[in-house]
């Protein structure tokens, strides 16, 4: 089960065998990446980590996460698929959660009352999230229904 814990410069994400630290802080982790970077793909036991133009995906075990540190635009947003979205100082931030639909919307640090008027006017679940801030994506109902092939292991016959 995934969980997410804000930090003031970052996020922990935390996985049943996996911590990953994105952004600066001096927590304990398997892998620290910094905020940005060029695009590149790599694995961190049993979660995978793809930087793109827009931002960043994790794909977790249990549900893919998409974060977008800037602005971007709908239309660009819209070919990007997750459970969950991070997003940072978004102008359009209604658009892009709109466009992707995902289950769960994360404002890293914007304020509740926003993020209380996108969720009324995209319907999908937004909150706001600050330094210190432990979102546990199961009792948002934001993992993933399927299971990614990774996490099957083969049975010897």
């Amino acid at each position: 089960m995934a969980t997410l814990h804000f930090t003031q410069k970052g996020i922990l994400f935390k996985t049943a065998t996996a911590t990953i630290l994105f952004g600066e802080g001096s927590e304990q982790a398997d892998a620290k990446l910094p905020l940005e970077g060029a695009d590149e793909r790599f694995s961190v036991k049993d979660s995978l980590v793809k930087r793109h133009a827009f931002g960043t995906t994790f794909a977790l075990p249990d549900a893919t996460i998409e974060y977008f540190p800037k602005t971007v635009k709908p239309k660009d947003a819209k070919t990007r698929r997750c459970n969950v979205l991070i997003l940072g100082q978004h102008i359009e931030a209604s658009k892009i959660i709109k466009a992707v639909s995902p289950r769960l919307a994360i404002l890293h640090d914007g304020n509740i009352e926003h993020s209380r008027d996108i969720q009324k006017s995209t319907g999908i679940q937004t909150i706001s999230a600050g330094p210190g801030t432990v979102v546990n994506l199961k009792a948002y109902n934001a993992l993933s229904s399927q299971q990614r092939l990774a996490s099957f292991t083969e049975q010897a016959e």
